[in-house]
């Protein structure tokens, strides 16, 4: 799905997904994880585009990529993940665009599954 204006087309923006960033914690032992923080709530259009299936440790593992379209929200990046709670999904950012560099509107490819980064 393209957009095709910048107008309001809120009635397409039926999920609501939440953006979050990892934020290193060193647990008593020493040992440093990740825990997610939330950064934002947007409402937004989702769109699978396709998927496949990648060789890992021995077994196939499928992997799905998905196009969101939301309002823009500033200071996003692609160290984030989206958190699409209502279906259970965490998606990895690949890619943010800023549809026509207005600030109006964006475009984020995300990736389902273990991903490149290993971030999920």
């Amino acid at each position: 799905m393209a957009i095709q204006s910048t107008s309001t087309r809120s009635g397409t923006l039926r999920h609501r997904i939440t953006i979050e960033r990892a934020v290193p914690t060193t647990s008593d032992s020493g040992a440093v994880s990740n825990t997610w923080e939330k950064v934002c709530d947007l409402r937004a259009s989702i769109e699978p585009t396709g998927g496949t299936e990648v060789l890992l440790s021995g077994a196939y593992v499928p992997e799905g990529n998905f196009l969101i379209e939301a309002r823009f929200f500033p200071g996003l990046n692609s160290l984030m993940r989206v958190n699409w709670k209502s279906r259970g999904r965490l998606l990895n950012i690949l890619n943010i665009n800023n549809y026509q560099e207005r600030g109006i509107w964006m475009t984020i490819l995300a990736q389902e599954g273990p991903g490149r980064r290993g971030i999920v």
